[in-house]
Parts: structure tokens; sequence; C-alpha cells
């Protein structure tokens, strides 16, 4: 029987939010651990975990493959990590942002030094998990080492978009890929990756499939941020017009960064064919993030 997308990412979500609340349990009991659970189990989309289920072969309508629990360990692994980035992006040194999610964020419900020591927690608790999947050893180190080498990528996207010396003096189209290849793209090419790693499926090109979703995520947001309301994105708009960031909107306009969406697309849809999953299903969620709302 072929599920509907909605349906299928929807149970995929659910199977992965059952596994979530058990990983604050590397947490002792306090402030700490309220605050880390206060943004992690936030909800969102939990589109990284997603990719690394489906890279793993997980079918939520299906017998569990053997390989399940350290797809889930893989993906709350992804998920603590791109949570901390989060958290410490909304500080009042980066973003400033009062809401994440539809909710205060962390330095507003509690305080700055609360914020940055979560963040500081859910980096280090990602790699925790990721050392715990239950899977062979070389296994775990590859989980480790994929999800450690995004994490040194975001941060250095992040520079490039956030701090002006670190950019050129005239940011041309090469230099914005670069930022969203680092900012966003990392963490989305290592889930798929960590998925693939535990299913023994990495050998495929998950990477170039991983890149352009990333860079599909990015100009859709970017555009959403454009478009967008407080309401419907959980999170304040016109952020990036305000503080005046070159991204593709800002380079080529809202017509030519829906031009780019649609390459991306296309490019994407084309990956698909080549790599072990149903395409159909890659097909789907690379039209989830054009196509989303928020």
């Amino acid at each position: 029987m072929i599920r509907p997308f909605p349906e299928s990412y929807a149970a995929l979500v659910q199977r992965f939010e059952r596994h979530l609340p058990s990983t604050l349990a590397i947490l002792p009991d306090g402030l700490l651990r309220d605050a880390v659970a206060h943004v992690l189990l936030g909800g969102g989309k939990r589109f990284r975990p997603v990719l690394c289920l489906v890279a793993a072969g997980v079918d939520p309508f299906a017998t569990p493959p053997a390989h399940e629990p350290a797809a889930l360990h893989a993906a709350a692994a992804l998920e603590w990590m791109h949570t901390y980035s989060l958290v410490h992006d909304d500080l009042p040194a980066l973003d400033d942002d009062d809401w994440r999610r539809g909710r205060a964020t962390l330095h507003r419900k509690y305080d700055e030094a609360t914020a940055i020591l979560a963040g500081d927690v859910l980096h280090a608790g990602a790699l925790a998990l990721a050392t715990g999947a239950p899977c062979g050893d070389g296994q775990r180190a590859d989980l480790c080492a994929i999800l450690a080498g995004a994490s040194v990528a975001m941060v250095q996207g992040q520079v490039l978009d956030t701090l002006p010396a670190a950019a050129p003096d005239t940011p041309g189209l090469g230099f914005v890929l670069a930022t969203i290849d680092g900012k966003t793209g990392a963490m989305i090419q290592a889930a798929l990756e960590m998925g693939a790693c535990v299913a023994g499926t990495r050998a495929a090109n998950w990477a170039a499939f991983g890149r352009v979703l990333g860079r599909l995520f990015q100009v859709s947001d970017d555009l959403l941020d454009v478009t967008g309301t407080l309401a419907v994105l959980g999170k304040t708009p016109g952020k990036d017009a305000a503080s005046r960031k070159v991204n593709l909107v800002a380079l080529l306009g809202v017509d030519g960064a829906r031009d780019f969406l649609e390459a991306c697309r296309d490019e994407a849809r084309a990956l698909s064919n080549d790599l072990p999953a149903d395409p159909d299903l890659l097909r789907a969620l690379a039209d989830f993030v054009a196509d989303r709302k928020s």
C-alpha cells in the first residue's frame, strides 16, 4: 500500500517524538534539564531526524529494521546538535530573537547565562548520544565524526553569515552558497549520511543530495522571512532585511530566488533516482521543503 507523503512524514515524526524524551536521561534533574526540555521538546518539523530515518530505511508502516534503535539514537543526536545551534543563534549577540517554534526563546524564558549553558550541554550531549548508539564501534565512530564535522562546518557558515569581517567587500553568489552549505546544508547532509551509516549505504551519493536539499531549505527560509508572519512561522519575520544580511533574496530578488529554488528542486528530484531509498519519498521531501509555509 502506497501511503500519502504527509501520513508517512507524520508517522516518522511520531516515532521519533516517542524516543526523544528518553534522551534527557543523560542530564540530572534540575534547571539545566528543564531548560533543555523547553527547547528540545518544543515541537518543530523534525526535518533532520526524519531525513536520518529515511536514509536509514526506516518505514513507519513496516516491521522495523534491526538497526532502527541505532537510527533513532543518530536522529536524536542530530536534533540535540541542531537545537544547540538554534539556542545560540537566538542570543542577543547573534540574531536576538524572542520567539522560536512559537515559544519564548531560552534567553527570554530564563536568562542569557542559562541559554548559553543549555546550548553548551546540547552540543556535548549530541556527541554523547552518538557514542551511545547501539551499533558497531566503527559505526559509532563514524556517527561522531560526521556529526562533529557538520558542527564545525555549521559554525563556519554562521561566521560567514553573521560577522562582517568574514565577508568579502562585495559578496557574490559563491559566497552566499558557501554560507548556505555551511550553516544549513552541513547538518542536512549529516542527517542523510548518519542514517546511511547505520544502514550500511553510505557509499551512495547522499552528500550531493544533502547539499542541494540544504540550499533548497535555506532559499525557502529566506523567502519566508520576506513573505511570512510570526503567527505562521513561529519566529520573527523580516530579521534578515532589518540586519541587511546578504542572502539569495537580497542578491537575486524575490523572483530570482524563486527561480533558484525551482532549479534546486529539479536537481534534488534528479539526484533522488540514484539513491538507495524510495525515490518518490525523496522527491516528496524536496517538494515539502520547497513548498513549506513555516
